[in-house]
């Protein structure tokens, strides 16, 4: 499964992420608390590494508490600020500015000493696409200036947001997605938690990934929801069951794939199956440190910003949306 794409505007937005930052305070990268690994672009890394920085697990409600209580002592190990969000009634979201304003305690009270307090917070929001980024910038803002949706690749360009009391602005940045995604799985869990667009993977290959995956870590789910009996079966076959049960059936019984397919994402993505974590701190402690996979994904960005893949015909040269649509 080779997916490469690094369009034109996803140069632009890295470029304009790196020119915008000397104007802002503070960092704001939103992340799905379902996937805390695969949604965070490690292509940031380098051009955010100077300036402070807090990690929204957004979409808390809809993740395992447990495994997200593990994130948050893994990522307080590594000496970085996170809070956990609520997608659906903003839990959480006021105290992203609440340590936003101890990050920069110190500048803030400088600028006010020269006779500036009434100088606005500054923050830029970055993440990958459908993170919740303009949702996060709307609940704070008290405006519906930043445009949502829950497909990815509504924010086009950066937007300024002003917050109703002026003590706070936001840049509202696009969703970026890196050169090379590297795994099947990390491609996968994109596309499940939709952050890829339906259309680049073939539907009804994720959902059986994300099925696999639920057998795997919350199968009990799965034997509520779907009402199976059969559990000790072959994956593909407790797939097709409970697409039965759910009557996805066509003429001469055979099963309809691409509409248990569209069901089963639907309702994972509303949580109607389960509070779900489909990556756990268990599997990034076994695999590379934290650290040393930021860094090594870095490398592909250069000074400006932008990345550098070996094989320059990764890059598509417009903005044509025809792969994954506008991020």
């Amino acid at each position: 499964m080779d997916i490469n794409w690094f369009p034109g505007h996803m140069a632009k937005a890295l470029r304009n992420i790196k020119e915008h930052l000397p104007m802002v305070d503070v960092v704001v990268e939103t992340c799905d608390a379902r996937i805390p690994r695969s949604s965070r672009n490690p292509a940031l890394a380098r051009i955010l590494a100077d300036k402070p920085q807090i990690l929204v697990f957004n979409k808390a409600d809809l993740a395992d508490p447990k495994v997200t209580e593990e994130w948050v002592r893994y990522y307080s190990r590594h000496k970085l600020t996170m809070v956990p969000c609520n997608s659906k009634n903003r839990e959480g979201f006021r105290r992203v500015t609440e340590e936003a304003y101890k990050l920069v305690a110190e500048k803030l009270d400088r600028i006010a000493a020269r006779g500036r307090d009434n100088r606005p917070l500054r923050l830029m929001v970055v993440g990958i696409p459908n993170t919740g980024k303009s949702t996060l910038i709307n609940s704070m803002s008290g405006r519906k200036a930043a445009q949502t949706s829950d497909r990815p690749g509504v924010t086009r360009g950066p937007q300024w947001v002003r917050s109703k009391d002026t003590k706070l602005e936001w840049l509202d940045m696009p969703g970026v997605l890196w050169p090379k995604l590297e795994t099947d799985e990390q491609k996968l869990s994109l596309s499940a938690t939709g952050a890829i667009k339906d259309q680049v993977l073939p539907i009804e290959e994720v959902s059986f990934f994300l099925f696999r995956k639920l057998l795997e870590l919350y199968p009990e789910y799965l034997r509520e929801r779907y009402r199976l009996r059969h559990m000790e079966s072959d994956p593909y076959d407790i797939y097709l069951e409970g697409a039965r049960m759910r009557g996805c059936i066509l003429s001469g019984g055979r099963v309809d794939e691409q509409r248990f397919a569209e069901l089963f994402l639907n309702e994972f993505r509303g949580g109607m199956i389960g509070r779900i974590s489909l990556e756990t701190i268990s599997a990034a402690e076994a695999g590379e440190d934290e650290a040393s996979v930021l860094s090594q994904a870095s490398a592909e960005v250069g000074t400006d910003g932008v990345a550098r893949p070996e094989n320059q015909e990764d890059i598509l040269d417009s903005d044509e949306d025809w792969i994954h649509g506008s991020y």
